[in-house]
């Protein structure tokens, strides 16, 4: 009953009406007849119970009658895995919801649930079924149709997690295969109904993605005209007369490294060798300075929480006044900053820091292909021995981190280049080398000295928590090693898997290891509580440096300016913005990979008989996920596909063999493999063995 009623009052708010007739919900929710009977129902038991006044044929709703407050416990928000499954957070922990009990939920809706046991299947913790969908976090959702039949269209939609298919009732609007459509999301008895709503191009039209994602993703559209007025109310320049408070650091000499795509400029960087060792100043961005608490830049960045970068654009989290202009630290033009000035001795270690409120002036924005050119170029220049001064202090920090046992897992990454078509044209590798190294060690360690000052303060704060892998997970880790061949100590502790990853950072499969341990390891989250940092093995961590495109960032220069904040704010801060930040990266994996899509889709067509380099990256007993290196893009081969064989799997090595041929696929191994077809309807590539 009190479903129906929400159905009605969304019906209603969708309208922008107050009132209804039955034929007008039954008009908009294109239900079967069997169910518009049902809904009759409900409406004149809504109406008997006072929830609905009725006035000959038209319905009010009754807005001095309602359903008791919803019980706060086993009450919580879902969170799907891709692969079905989801978690549901409560107070006291989080609940492991298998994918055959989650009913009719959907990512980051409200549900209540029932616990079936605190231990769980695995003795991994508590497990529980969805017993029934509280609110609904989206109004719609994204479709593609595959199929159109009489009477009902087959749309391929993310429903639970991962893609699926589903009805929806024939609509009066003509409709094709591969047109993207919006549904409205009705719930009646537990079960899910959608309907049409509006037409958003077709999957054939890679202009019209962008849009699609937005809608798929509800990712921020315009920004509110009373958020744009503040930003202009700025200005466009920075004027020193007004600030005689901040320290003028205008004529030190500073620089910024960035991708050179990048527009917004976070940090600047200024480095001078002393009698000890170094000083090194951090200079990043005042966005609060402009983003004032309460304000309704303030309010939107709160909405937003995050930039959300999608190739070829971004959806920034402050209006681009502030996010490429005025708070970003362009070249040759004084900027608002906060400075972190820090000695450090002639081993990279900290002996004294300041933070205050400072004025700068870029003397070069370098991209990180430039700064690394510079560095190794024959001629002798100021802006080359700076760039030498930091690359010596960044690999005194590598070492410190080493020691501490944090392994480094950064491997090159593909820079796709999207056409004027909205299908990418190519990619570059972006080689993690010492100038990106050296921008992340001084980011690291003006993270780790904000964080560590706030707490010796005693300031409540949000860290950014990593916690460390579970002793199963670490052996199953260990296990993999050996199979790849890999020496591994009989103790596999934080240092002990540096030294592995260090000792074969020069190895064909790096990779590997990498990937896997990836896999293997938490998601790092904003937290209260001072967790620790597994990966980078620090006990005091927060994100301070990137305030233009990160809110909690914003939250933490507050704070170091004595903007306090109650406990329960930075605990619902640090929780939306865990989840905002997932929530973006599943928007931009999944944009990536339709724009890689489409690029392979127009390579398959030229190049038909085009062969790729693949390698094994997980054996199951069907077959083999493996990754074509040279695109990042992930696939796999059915069993029987791979060889006119008979082909066995074995568990415990985790390999399939040919019994005939005793051909070997194991992680690691490497073989060719060709594209099959491409098919947009369901965003797959189908693949089979090359030549």
């Amino acid at each position: 009953m009190q479903q129906c009623l929400e159905l009605i009052k969304t019906f209603l708010e969708n309208k922008g009406r107050d009132a209804f007739q039955l034929h007008d919900l039954n008009k908009s929710f294109r239900l079967p007849n069997k169910l518009k009977i049902v809904l009759s129902l409900f409406v004149e038991q809504l109406t008997k119970e006072g929830f609905l006044e009725k006035n000959l044929d038209v319905y009010h709703l009754n807005g001095r009658k309602s359903f008791d407050a919803e019980p706060t416990e086993n009450v919580g928000k879902i969170s799907i895995h891709p692969s079905g499954f989801g978690f549901v957070s409560l107070k006291e922990y989080d609940v492991f919801i298998p994918k055959h009990l989650i009913l009719n939920a959907m990512d980051q809706d409200i549900v209540e649930i029932e616990i079936l046991s605190l231990e769980g299947r695995n003795k991994k913790g508590p497990e529980g079924r969805v017993n029934r969908v509280v609110k609904r976090n989206k109004a719609s959702i994204l479709g593609t149709v595959v199929e159109v039949k009489p009477g009902a269209l087959h749309v391929r939609a993310s429903l639970q997690g991962e893609s699926e298919l589903t009805h929806v009732p024939m609509p009066t609007t003509p409709v094709e295969v591969g047109d993207r459509i919006l549904m409205e999301v009705h719930s009646l008895r537990n079960q899910l109904h959608l309907t049409f709503e509006k037409k958003l191009g077709s999957i054939f039209d890679p202009l019209k993605d962008l849009e699609a994602v937005k809608e798929e993703y509800t990712l921020p559209k315009e920004f509110p005209e009373e958020a744009l007025k503040e930003a202009k109310s700025f200005g466009s320049e920075v004027v020193k007369s007004h600030h005689p408070e901040r320290k003028d650091l205008s004529d030190l000499f500073t620089i910024t490294i960035d991708p050179k795509t990048a527009k917004d400029f976070d940090d600047a960087l200024s480095i001078q060798r002393t009698s000890r060792g170094y000083k090194l100043f951090v200079h990043v961005a005042d966005a609060s300075y402009y983003v004032k608490r309460g304000s309704h830049l303030d309010l939107e960045a709160i909405n937003r929480k995050n930039s959300t970068y999608l190739i070829g654009t971004c959806i920034p989290m402050l209006p681009h006044l502030l996010s490429d202009n005025l708070c970003s630290l362009k070249e040759g033009v004084d900027r608002l900053a906060v400075t972190i000035e820090m000695d450090l001795n002639s081993k990279g270690q900290l002996e004294h820091h300041l933070i205050y409120r400072s004025i700068i002036k870029s003397n070069h924005r370098l991209s990180y292909e430039q700064a690394f050119e510079i560095m190794h170029q024959k001629e002798d220049t100021f802006l080359k021995e700076q760039l030498q001064l930091m690359k010596e202090l960044a690999l005194h920090l590598k070492a410190l981190k080493h020691e501490r046992g944090s392994v480094d897992l950064s491997l090159s990454e593909l820079v796709w280049r999207l056409a004027e078509d909205g299908i990418p044209s190519g990619f570059e590798i972006s080689h993690y080398d010492i100038t990106h190294q050296l921008v992340e060690e001084f980011m690291l360690k003006a993270n780790e000295v904000i964080a560590t000052e706030l707490k010796n303060r005693d300031v409540a704060l949000i860290y950014r928590v990593h916690e460390p892998p579970s002793p199963e997970t670490m052996m199953e880790f260990k296990n993999f090693c050996v199979r790849l061949g890999v020496l591994v100590p009989q103790e596999f502790g934080p240092k002990e898997l540096s030294r592995v990853f260090e000792a074969h950072r020069e190895s064909a499969f790096i990779s590997e290891l990498s990937t896997r341990y990836i896999r293997s390891m938490r998601l790092a989250t904003y937290s209260t509580d001072r967790i620790g940092h597994h990966g980078l093995m620090l006990e005091n961590y927060t994100h301070f440096t990137s305030p233009i495109r990160r809110y909690v960032d914003i939250i933490i220069h507050r704070l170091v300016f004595e903007d306090g904040y109650t406990q329960e704010e930075l605990d619902e801060i640090a929780k939306s913005s865990s989840e905002k930040e997932r929530h973006s990266a599943r928007a931009e994996m999944s944009y990536l990979m339709l724009k890689k899509l489409r690029y392979l889709e127009r390579k398959h067509k030229k190049e038909p008989e085009r062969t790729y380099k693949a390698s094994v990256t997980r054996v199951k007993p069907y077959g083999i996920v493996f990754e074509v290196k040279d695109f990042g893009v992930e696939g796999f081969l059915h069993i029987s596909k791979l060889g006119n064989d008979y082909f066995e799997f074995h568990p415990k090595k985790e390999k399939i063999t040919g019994s005939k041929s005793m051909k070997i696929f194991e992680i690691g191994h490497q073989f060719i493999v060709q594209i099959e077809s491409v098919n947009l309807l369901f965003q797959e590539i189908f693949w089979k063995m090359g030549p």
